[in-house]
């Protein structure tokens, strides 16, 4: 029996989609994967992995919860470009996590699309229905903050690589019984 697309795995595939996209379009190539078991030497890349959850019963038939996605994303390996002088490792760090932050801002906003913000991407052009009644009352799925400057131990391929980890939160709203 196949395993059925939930809200959360949608909401982890238009991230993959809107950092791949983003990333892309500042012409780096980069992996993103909705799921966290992931390792490999080939940087950047991403994974996802599923926060904390905290739920609101608005009514007998409709729930609004709001869903926390940490974004881990492996810059670099921790060897590549690293002295006590200059860090090239560190600068490229830099530089993804504006990309990352961009894309959850604004990401397709001159496509007409309402952004990265509401998940969309030129992969997923139109909005989820989880985030449709919220269209109007928030500010859609947010960046909340990142971890700065991480050493990431890849357990996969015994590399330690340099990144950061994302907070995503989405509000999300469906109907009691609905995934």
């Amino acid at each position: 029996m196949p395993v059925l697309t939930t809200t959360i795995k949608d909401i982890m595939l238009r991230c993959c989609a809107i950092e791949k996209e983003a990333f892309a379009a500042a012409g780096i190539s980069c992996d993103a994967y909705p799921f966290f078991r992931q390792a490999q030497n080939s940087v950047p890349y991403f994974i996802h992995r599923l926060g904390s959850s905290t739920y609101d019963y608005n009514t007998e038939a409709v729930q609004t919860r709001a869903v926390t996605i940490e974004i881990y994303m492996a810059a670099a390996n921790r060897v590549e470009g690293y002295s006590d002088e200059y860090s090239e490792t560190e600068d490229r760090l830099f530089y993804y996590i504006e990309l990352v932050r961009s894309a959850f801002l604004c990401q397709n906003r001159s496509g007409g699309l309402p952004g990265g913000a509401w998940l969309c991407s030129e992969t997923y052009p139109t909005l989820p229905l989880y985030l449709t009644d919220y269209y109007l009352a928030t500010l859609g799925a947010t960046l909340t903050g990142d971890s700065g400057y991480r050493e990431l131990t890849n357990s996969g391929t015994g590399a330690s690589q340099v990144g950061t980890v994302f907070t995503l939160n989405v509000p999300v709203f469906q109907q009691i019984g609905g995934v």
